[in-house]
């Protein structure tokens, strides 16, 4: 499943993973693309904007999550 985003004026395709699309509530996709459009934005390559955003995924789903000091970090800067 691949989910549209319009974001700065360009449609970004976020590929839903297949081994969670039906874990994941709609809602939640649309979250995870978004993450993934401003990932890229922000100058990540595709691989690690998707590894990104499936993190982020996870961190909405199970509330205390932690990851590695990197990516916590990097989660930092989307949130300011």
């Amino acid at each position: 499943m691949q989910i549209p985003v319009f974001q700065k004026g360009n449609w970004v395709l976020y590929t839903v993973p297949s081994e969670v699309e039906t874990l994941w509530s709609n809602s939640l996709r649309f979250k995870v693309a978004s993450f993934y459009a401003t990932a890229l934005e922000k100058g990540y390559n595709p691989d690690f904007s998707a590894m990104l955003a499936e993190c982020y995924a996870n961190k909405q789903l199970y509330k205390g999550l932690q990851y590695s000091k990197e990516i916590e970090t990097t989660f930092e800067t989307f949130y300011v």
